[in-house]
């Protein structure tokens, strides 16, 4: 009956917000005080024209722990409706392995996409308990697939299983000259995460011979193994420890990231495609947190008890091969200060919306900084994206605190488009299938509880906001939240107006202004002159 009230409290919630609120508490009673008698009420609402009920029966249904429910849930998977099969692929992951739904998962781990990346979290929780089932069948699916892209994402999805057996096959893969070069990259890239005998470590060496980007990811696939290895074997210092032991001060080690920017000290690339208003804070904050700016280092409150000097910063983005290689490099001299470190993701870069398969590349790359860096004392994250979702799964593993800077994203847009009626109960569902909504909040929600602290930019009803847009009662335990408000520097503004007035009066531009000067002539009417500049 419990279940049932709940389900009704999502059925009759007036906002689209508050029915994924109410979906969420349907969840938690379900997992409390379900029963098999509320298995049939649920599968019934699955398949009703209500969208917002059909996903909020899903995620109910997955926390019933009876052998029904896994029959139910697998049944989803070749369901008509999209979000539907998305949905039950995210929810079989809770669930434990079932033989006759590993065949389906790997399917769509072939097919790619947000339910690809989906599917193949699932896999690799299955593979935590049957391992040698999962490698099987993805073994048998390479003896069938050939694209390389796909050969790509069934090799990646192996790499993730444990033991020495899948370490074996790994390495053969990389190994084999007549194998394509995508599944050889993505073979050579996990064996960096297992343990391999020596027998795969003289293999990598041997790569590392070799030109182009497999001899790169063998030079990175052997320092994670160094890495992992030395981290190991660290005893647990007084400051942050690189991985040659050299300790980097007594104050903390911060990093933070952006994957979608190419960022870098001159913010070179400010203004080109997602490099704007985010890769910017990070290269300032960065700065001031370690005293590298014109204002003083910074120092950081944890739990309110102590305030601890900020010694390093380290700032993670998307870059190449090549550029990681060095960056390793530098992080192993330990220096202190801002530092910055490329994450390669092996592919041309992609929209924010479309990154989620990169999950895996993404991980990988942030945990080999952060062994590299040695220790890190805070994680700070921001947005529900691609980067965060790997990075927090890094931060776990490592038991790294989190602070995460948070805002009502995606809930502002869902609650305009609820609004404006662009959003309904009845096309909510296949509207997620390329917004991801209903996991964004997810990933969101889980940020928040899983972070140390959470940082708040104001805003002019910020309680109301978040309490009525996330279900967040910040003042419940203010200890836990802070707002910071996001300013403007406006030391960088005279600097650019200091920049102009010299070279009006004669002095030599800089390539920025070069550039600015450029665009304003090309784009100025016939006739007319330019002055500013």
């Amino acid at each position: 009956m419990r279940v049932r009230n709940r389900l009704e409290a999502v059925r009759k919630a007036d906002r689209l917000l508050e029915a994924l609120r109410s979906a969420d508490e349907l969840a938690a009673t379900a997992a409390r005080s379900g029963s098999v008698s509320d298995i049939p009420v649920l599968l019934q609402t699955v398949e009703s024209s209500d969208q917002v009920m059909a996903i909020a029966a899903i995620h109910a249904l997955a926390c019933i722990p009876d052998p029904e429910v896994d029959e139910a849930l697998m049944g989803m998977l070749t369901h008509e409706q999209g979000f539907v099969r998305e949905h039950s692929v995210w929810a079989l992951g809770s669930r434990a392995p079932r033989i006759e739904a590993v065949g389906p998962l790997i399917y769509m781990v072939v097919t790619g996409g947000f339910t690809g990346m989906l599917s193949q979290r699932t896999l690799e929780e299955w593979a935590k308990a049957a391992p040698a089932t999962v490698a099987a069948r993805l073994e048998s699916a390479l003896a069938e697939v050939v694209d390389p892209a796909q050969r790509f994402r069934l090799v990646e999805t192996l790499g993730l299983v444990p033991g020495s057996a899948v370490a074996v096959q790994l390495a053969r893969i990389a190994g084999d000259v007549g194998e394509g070069l995508l599944a050889r990259v993505a073979a050579v890239s996990a064996l960096g995460d297992q343990v391999p005998a020596p027998t795969e470590c003289a293999l990598l060496e041997q790569l590392t011979q070799l030109d182009g980007v497999l001899a790169e990811v063998a030079k990175l696939a052997l320092a994670d193994i160094k890495a992992a290895v030395i981290a190991s074997n660290a005893s647990d210092g007084g400051g942050a420890v690189d991985p040659a032991g050299t300790k980097i001060g007594g104050g903390l080690t911060i990093a933070q990231l952006f994957l979608h920017a190419d960022i870098d000290p001159e913010l070179s690339n400010a203004g080109n495609g997602d490099n704007g208003g985010i890769a910017t804070l990070l290269v300032r904050l960065g700065d001031a947190l370690v005293g590298t700016s014109d204002r003083l280092g910074d120092e950081v409150s944890l739990g309110g008890v102590e305030r601890v000097p900020v010694t390093r910063v380290l700032t993670l983005s998307r870059g190449d091969i090549h550029e990681a290689a060095q960056n390793l490099e530098v992080l192993r001299k330990g220096l202190a200060g801002h530092v910055y470190a490329r994450i390669p993701l092996l592919q041309d870069p992609v929209q924010a919306a479309n990154a989620w398969p990169l999950r895996v590349t993404a991980r990988r790359g942030i945990a080999r900084m952060i062994r590299a860096a040695g220790r890190v004392d805070v994680i700070h994250l921001r947005m529900a994206d691609v980067g965060s979702l790997a990075a927090l799964e890094v931060a776990r593993a490592s038991n790294i605190p989190v602070v995460f800077t948070s805002a009502p994203d995606p809930h502002v847009l869902i609650n305009t488009m609820d609004l404006s009626g662009r959003l309904t109960r009845e096309n909510f569902g296949s509207v997620d299938e390329t917004e991801h909504f209903w996991f964004r909040v997810n990933l969101l929600q889980r940020l928040v509880a899983s972070s140390a602290h959470t940082v708040y930019f104001p805003r002019p009803n910020l309680q109301f906001d978040m309490r009525d847009l996330m279900g967040i009662d910040v003042a419940k335990a203010p200890g836990k939240h802070t707002t910071v408000p996001e300013g403007i520097d406006l030391s960088l503004t005279d600097e650019a107006v200091n920049e102009a007035r010299r070279f009006s009066e004669g002095g030599t531009p800089s390539s920025a202004l070069s550039e600015l000067r450029e665009l304003l002539q090309g784009s100025r009417p016939s006739g007319v002159g330019c002055h500013c500049c």
